[in-house]
C-alpha cells in the first residue's frame, strides 16, 4: 500500500506514485511508520487539497489522475457524462468554456455541435440510476444494462471524490471483471482501459491546430500595416 503524508490518504494499489488529491510523492506505508517511530519529519505541512470546493473543473482533473491520464477528450467525456445527470440539463455545451480552450479551439467546435445533438437526443430520464438517456424502443423504458452501467459510473465517481482516508476499487474491479467475463459493459473497465498515446495526439493536434490558427490570424493583421509601411 501507499500512502501521501500531507493529505494523509491510504492507496491500496502500490503502482500509484503521485497523490491523486496534491500530488505529492507516495510513499510505502513501513516507510511511514519508520519515519514515525523515529520522530523525523520529512515533510512540511501543506493544506490538504481534497478540502478543496469541488468545483467541475478539479472533478475533472481528480478523474484524469485517478484513471491514469487527463486528456482532452477525457475531460470532455467526464463533462458530457455529468450532463446526463439529472432531470434537467445544468448547461447548453456539453463542457463549460473555460480559459483552456485557449490552447484547444477545434473543441471549441466539437463542443458546439455535440451540444446541440446532446440536447435533441437526451430527452428522457431514469429516475432510478438518474441520468437522462436516448429512447432506444416504442416502451421508452431505459435498457438495464445501461442502467446498471450508469449506476457503476455513479459509484466509481463516488469513491474519488469522497476524500475517505482509503482509496479502495476491489470490489468494483471484481464486480467490472465478472461483467467483462459475462459479456456485458463496465464502467469501470472502460475508464481504465483507454487509449492513452491516441488521446494525448490529439492534443498534440489541438495545440497545433490552434497555434497555426493564431499565427494565420496575427498575419492576416499584421500583413496590412507592414505593407503601408513598405508599399507592398
Amino acid at each position: 500500500m501507499k500512502k501521501c503524508p500531507r493529505c494523509q490518504v491510504v492507496f491500496k494499489c502500490d503502482h500509484e506514485k503521485k497523490c491523486m488529491y496534491c500530488g505529492g510523492i507516495l510513499f510505502d506505508t513501513s516507510l511511514l511508520a519508520f519515519q514515525k517511530n523515529s520522530g523525523e519529519d520529512l515533510f512540511q505541512p501543506k493544506q490538504v487539497r481534497m478540502k478543496d470546493p469541488m468545483t467541475h473543473q478539479r472533478k475533472a482533473y481528480l478523474v484524469g489522475i485517478f484513471l491514469k491520464g487527463k486528456t482532452f477528450l477525457s475531460s470532455f467525456a467526464f463533462s458530457a457524462n455529468e450532463l446526463k445527470k439529472g432531470e434537467k440539463f445544468k448547461r447548453f455545451f456539453v463542457q463549460p468554456i473555460d480559459v483552456s480552450y485557449v490552447i484547444k479551439l477545434p473543441w471549441f467546435l466539437v463542443n458546439f455541435i455535440y451540444s446541440i445533438f446532446y440536447h435533441l437526443l437526451y430527452r428522457h430520464y431514469c429516475p432510478e440510476c438518474g441520468w437522462k438517456y436516448i429512447l432506444s424502443d416504442n416502451k421508452g423504458a431505459h435498457p438495464k444494462d445501461g442502467c446498471e452501467y450508469n449506476q457503476e459510473y455513479n459509484r466509481l465517481l463516488e469513491e474519488i471524490f469522497s476524500g475517505n482516508v482509503f482509496i479502495d476499487l476491489d470490489e468494483l474491479t471484481v464486480q467490472s471483471n465478472e461483467k467483462i467475463k459475462n459479456g456485458k459493459r463496465s464502467a469501470v473497465y472502460d475508464a481504465r482501459h483507454r487509449n492513452i498515446p491516441w488521446e494525448s495526439f490529439l492534443d498534440i493536434l489541438s495545440i497545433l491546430s490552434s497555434i497555426i490558427l493564431y499565427i494565420f490570424l496575427l498575419n492576416l493583421l499584421v500583413m496590412p500595416i507592414f505593407g503601408k509601411i513598405y508599399d507592398f
